[in-house]
């Protein structure tokens, strides 16, 4: 996957915040996915990429892929938002 990665602390990006991931029935926080992408550290983590044609995915991540809930923007405007399985839009939930 080529992905230029930039984690939500980046100046240039809105944070997102409000994600919450149900563990054990009680809702925490994931923690901010840490530094430059990586598929072996960016997992039960919250970050955004930019991919190279310019759209950006903010969301929970897990093993390297987008997993849980997200918000996916296309280039255009157009705009994913709910769940993500194993690196594919699955639902919305709005």
């Amino acid at each position: 996957m080529d992905i230029l990665v930039e984690n939500a602390r980046s100046s240039d990006h809105r944070q997102t915040s409000g994600f919450k991931q149900l563990d054990d029935q009680k809702e925490k926080p994931l923690p901010q996915c840490q530094g430059i992408y990586d598929e072996a550290t960016w997992t039960k983590c919250f970050g955004t990429y930019i991919y190279p044609n310019g759209a950006t995915y903010t969301g929970e991540w897990l093993n390297g892929k987008r997993h849980g809930k997200g918000v996916y923007e296309y280039t255009d405007g157009k705009i994913l938002e709910g769940f993500f399985e194993n690196d594919t839009f699955k639902k919305s939930y709005k």
